[in-house]
């Protein structure tokens, strides 16, 4: 494989090894390109975390006041706390 760099043509340029490296962007390309990197990130990330904003921020925000109060909660009681008998 090596060889086909140094083997030169008439011009100068190695052709089997530019024919070879052609060949691998042509089948290497479409998994490395920025179109399929921001589809892929668009929809492992972008989309799951808008839709749980949305879920957050339903009702006004209700599961978010209800975490805090249960958070408040646990603190203004958090003395009362005893394991055992």
């Amino acid at each position: 494989m090596t060889e086909e760099f140094y083997q030169r043509g008439e011009s100068g340029m190695p052709g089997k090894w530019l024919g070879r490296i052609r060949e691998s962007m042509a089948q290497l390309t479409p998994e490395f390109s920025a179109t399929r990197a921001i589809r892929e990130y668009t929809e492992s990330h972008y989309l799951p975390a808008a839709s749980g904003y949305r879920d957050r921020a339903a009702d006004d925000g209700a599961l978010g006041a209800s975490l805090l109060h249960w958070k408040q909660n646990i603190d203004r009681h958090w003395s009362e706390v005893h394991f055992g008998s």
